[in-house]
């Protein structure tokens, strides 16, 4: 006899969305909101006020002010903009303008004219309205001790551009000096360079413009890969007063002094790895310094080094005479934050990709990616909820900027209503408070 069949009902239904008819609003609605407490902010700094007074880039009294046409794109960027082009989003937003207090904004091509504009001149007038910007901020947020850390990274192109260059990883684009403060996170300064540039090419002199936009007093810390491993910008730093740990090149006299070290004066540590230390002076420099020296075993099944035996080495070189060796290579390592900061401007505020062929445009475009930046840096710091101190960008967007809204005018009263349902809305009001509370930040 045959198995009866059995036929089964699926408890599922399917479920279908609506079919709607799709048309423009005639209502007052924008999608990016929290724009309008980065204006605040923006106002409470005074960094229109800078912008205008410092940068000398129009060349006419007509159109748009330079701070009309660098705040457009630096809103965009915070905002999830991927190109020059999506500055026309906020641009055909009449909404966000009413709450930014601005009846137009620049077009994108417009935008690029601008940044095609400058020169080196512009560039440095760029950079003193931003520093003075800076030193309002760290009047009041910064201690008495900072750490910078600073690199270089190759920003790789894949088009002809003015100044690009093949790098020293074989990549075709251009080699910035990057300068952030550990502490905060905070990107204090910039440089663009050709993509052949070496690491230490200008280190010297970009190092004293890093600690002019600090204030004065402050007792200074610097952290550096081997890129930084040269005598003249180690003697710049004695020079500068600042306090060094910088990667040392694993030299053969350097592996030799190494491999006089007694098995007693290594120390084990709780991480796993062991840390010695000894006074070296490399060959051609004026004294001999503090080196320290951290190696690891290489476990079974890897490879191991001809020169470095049955271990891999990390060795660094500083100038601070106090402090365990195992706390100094604890603190030189903790410069590997910078590969965080370098991936979220690169990627979080898309400036991976530099919009213009012509050299000191897309090193506008960059200043311009780093007040971005810093406004956001600084908002989680002194404005936004204590619990967003490390957020990234993209959390930041999803939670305070990207929000629906409405807004109202009746007489003289403004109103925005947030999008129904809005699960932060107690936050995105505290921050608005907080922004009024601060009123306005430093000397005018």
């Amino acid at each position: 006899m045959r198995d009866p069949i059995i036929i089964q009902s699926s408890s599922k239904v399917k479920r279908f969305s609506p079919k709607v008819e799709i048309k423009e609003s005639g209502r007052k609605l924008t999608s990016h909101s929290g724009l309008y407490l980065v204006e605040q902010f923006v106002e409470a700094l005074g960094v229109r006020e800078e912008l205008d007074e410092c940068i000398r880039a129009k060349q006419r009294e007509r159109g748009y002010d330079e701070s009309q046409s660098i705040l457009s794109l630096a809103y965009s960027m915070i905002a999830g903009g991927d190109c020059l082009e999506d500055v026309d989003q906020l641009r055909h937003d009449e909404t966000l303008l009413g709450l930014l207090g601005e009846e137009q904004s620049p077009h994108s091509t417009t935008a690029g004219d601008f940044l095609r504009r400058f020169t080196l001149g512009h560039i440095r007038q760029f950079e003193k309205s931003l520093g003075r910007v800076e030193k309002r901020v760290y009047k009041k947020d910064v201690t008495s001790r900072v750490t910078l850390d600073m690199d270089s990274s190759v920003f790789e192109l894949h088009s002809e551009k003015e100044g690009a260059d093949w790098a020293y990883n074989k990549k075709f684009g251009y080699h910035p000096l990057f300068c952030f403060i550990a502490e905060n996170g905070d990107w204090l300064h910039m440089r663009l360079r050709r993509g052949s540039a070496y690491t230490t090419r200008g280190a010297e002199s970009f190092l004293a413009e890093c600690l002019r936009r600090l204030p004065a007093g402050l007792s200074v810390r610097l952290r550096g890969d081997s890129g930084f491993y040269k005598k003249a910008f180690v003697e710049e730093c004695e020079k500068r007063g600042v306090q060094f740990t910088i990667t040392a090149d694993q030299t053969g006299p350097l592996l030799e002094k190494i491999a006089q070290i007694d098995e007693d004066g290594w120390t084990k540590c709780k991480e796993g790895w062991e840390v010695a230390e000894f006074r070296y002076r490399p060959v051609g420099w004026r004294k001999e310094y503090r080196y320290i020296v951290k190696r690891v075993e290489i476990g079974k099944g890897e490879q191991t080094d001809v020169f470095q035996g049955m271990y891999r080495y990390h060795v660094c070189v500083i100038n601070i005479t106090t402090g365990s060796a195992y706390l100094l290579m604890r603190f030189h390592m903790g410069r590997g934050s910078m590969e965080n900061y370098l991936k979220e401007i690169k990627d979080g505020f898309s400036l991976r990709r530099l919009p213009t062929n012509r050299f000191h445009a897309n090193w506008a475009y960059m200043l311009i990616g780093m007040l971005a930046y810093n406004l956001i840096s600084w908002m989680k710091r002194l404005v936004f909820p204590s619990g967003y101190r490390n957020s990234l960008i993209k959390k930041l967007r999803f939670r305070f900027i990207q929000i629906g809204g409405i807004l109202i005018s009746t007489g003289r009263k403004h109103i925005l209503s947030l999008q129904n349902g809005y699960l932060h809305l107690k936050e995105f009001v505290w921050t608005y408070e907080r922004i009024q509370e601060l009123g306005l930040i430093g000397d005018r």
